[in-house]
């Protein structure tokens, strides 16, 4: 063969070879994996389902094809369990691949704990995607094998932050059977001391003790999950507890509404109302409607659910601050006065644990 059309022919494989040398680097150093929705289904002890939307972006120009593969989940602790990614191509305006209903088994409960726990309490999670093995190619370049990792960074539940919309006092009580306060016969005046859970609720079981309350969460993290039934607790900023509450919690993208039911503690609830407005009266400012206030200075306690394990641990990881308080007050026939009190936004923990206000 001339010697002149083999230097071509070198040529242009050198410079095919330097082009898919760049498209590599670009895919493996310079791509982001941004994950848009993860969603936990027909979680058991030893497996779940899921289906994660991911955007793949900053790839380069130069399209490559990535075959499928098998890779690990990992979370802050380590990894629980393995997923198969599908075959994509890349595109200098970004690509979506999807995992769609697929079964994951379990291979490090505590590992999925930790995971469960930091995506609901953090703003900021990581889930990494590791010791993925398959090939790489572009147009006119034969495959090549790839070694994957990559880790994605997306929002968490950040508590989740959660609004009351609705309180209403229930005409036939609500019968609980939980681990908070067991099942309670309508006509029962004892004292509220059925469980450690519930021992600071002062009062009776009263018909006016059943509350009914529907919240609007946030939930700026790409999870959608149901925990099942679950249970929480409506604490005060300094630890006293003004509800035991059960009901399903289905987890969505965005916001969404919960409804639950239980026993509420009037008396603590009113003198939580005066002590806010206390501190309104010393802060010194005056708002229209307490019930506009952003913060209040109560929160939304975890406590338990009837799901896996691993999702009793991110029940009990919920912390989420609760604003609006007005439906729940005027429920209860609480009266906070025509003219009402804002209160500083500046909810606190300190390092034991407890909850005040920044004064």
């Amino acid at each position: 063969m001339d010697n002149h059309i083999l230097t071509v022919i070198r040529g242009h494989t050198a410079q095919m070879d330097a082009v898919f040398a760049a498209a590599i680097a670009a895919f493996v150093r310079d791509s982001k994996f941004s994950l848009t929705l993860l969603r936990i289904n027909s979680g058991i002890e030893d497996s779940f389902i899921i289906t994660m939307e991911l955007r793949i972006t900053r790839t380069g120009h130069k399209s490559v094809m990535v075959g499928g593969m098998t890779v690990d989940l990992a979370g802050p602790v380590g990894n629980f369990g393995r997923v198969k990614l599908p075959p994509f191509t890349t595109r200098f305006d970004g690509t979506e691949a999807v995992v769609l209903n697929q079964t994951v088994r379990v291979t490090d409960v505590g590992a999925l704990k930790a995971f469960m726990r930091v995506l609901v309490m953090n703003k900021d999670v990581r889930l990494s995607l590791r010791n993925g093995e398959t090939t790489i190619r572009t147009a006119g370049v034969s495959p090549q094998p790839l070694s994957f990792s990559k880790v994605m960074h997306f929002n968490g539940m950040e508590g989740p932050r959660a609004k009351i919309i609705d309180a209403r006092i229930l005409a036939v009580p609500f019968l609980g059977n939980s681990p908070s306060h067991g099942t309670i016969s309508s006509n029962y005046l004892g004292p509220l001391n059925t469980s450690p859970t519930n021992a600071n609720i002062d009062g009776t079981l009263d018909r006016s003790n059943h509350i009914f309350i529907k919240f609007s969460v946030h939930n700026p993290s790409p999870l959608e999950t149901s925990f099942g039934t679950s249970f929480f607790r409506i604490q005060t900023h300094n630890g006293i507890i003004l509800a035991e509450l059960k009901g399903r919690y289905d987890v969505r993208r965005g916001h969404f509404e919960v409804t639950f039911r239980g026993l509420v503690n009037k008396p603590a609830t009113g003198r939580f109302a005066q002590e806010l407005q206390d501190l309104a009266q010393r802060d010194g400012r005056r708002a229209s409607r307490l019930e506009q206030t952003p913060f209040l200075g109560a929160v939304l306690i975890g406590q338990s659910c009837t799901s896996p394990a691993w999702c009793d641990a991110a029940v009990k990881a919920i912390e989420a601050p609760i604003s609006n308080l007005g439906p729940l007050f005027r429920a209860l026939g609480i009266d906070i006065g025509t003219e009402h009190y804002n209160v500083r936004d500046s909810l606190i923990r300190d390092l034991a644990g407890r909850w005040h206000f920044d004064q």
